[in-house]
């Protein structure tokens, strides 16, 4: 009887070397495989950016984030420097708050009450651009940094994901800071 245990006990040490061989075998294929995947994205990555830029971004944002697609970004178009065409991702009009909000991405500001508006060379407040400044942008971190004859404007952009959720800024000649969300219309 003895024996018999000790039989079952060796058969019992042996099966288990056996099955953590095994597992350590396909944790190592399974570890050069994802090296390999990685690998392989990051040469596909480099790739695009050199042939295809806005793709790449597309790609990146996708993948990695909006925070990522930022400074990507910055380094491709180029925006370390102060010049006057506004990122594609905040071009247009925003509605401001004066408290943040939460809206789905999809939905946007259904009433663009107090709008700002970014566009080439200038940032505008209020409707029909009620007053206007000259504007030059750039790009520091998850920062915007807006130039104009009034002083510099901060805008904090705010992502969610692969998506921008909204700015935080304090807008030229006001006193607090605002929350903007995109206008639907």
């Amino acid at each position: 009887m003895a024996r018999h245990i000790k039989l079952r006990a060796m058969k019992l040490r042996r099966n288990t070397l056996i099955l953590l061989t095994w597992a350590l075998a396909s944790s190592l294929l399974y570890g050069w495989y994802l090296h390999h995947q990685n690998r392989a994205a990051k040469t596909y990555l480099a790739q695009l950016q050199k042939t295809e830029p806005d793709r790449y971004l597309t790609e990146l944002r996708k993948l990695n984030g909006f925070s990522a697609y930022v400074e990507a970004y910055r380094r491709v178009a180029k925006f370390d420097q102060f010049r006057p065409d506004a990122p594609v991702f905040i071009q247009g009009r925003w509605s401001l708050r004066a408290a943040p909000k939460r809206l789905s991405l999809l939905e946007g500001a259904s009433d663009c009450t107090d709008p700002i508006t970014f566009e080439y060379g200038r940032l505008s407040l209020g409707n029909a651009g009620k007053t206007t400044f000259r504007a030059e942008y750039r790009l520091v971190g998850e920062t915007l940094e807006v130039k104009t004859p009034s002083g510099p404007v901060a805008v904090t952009l705010v992502p969610y994901g692969e998506s921008l959720d909204h700015l935080e800024l304090v807008p030229p000649a006001r006193d607090k800071t605002f929350y903007a969300y995109r206008c639907r219309t």
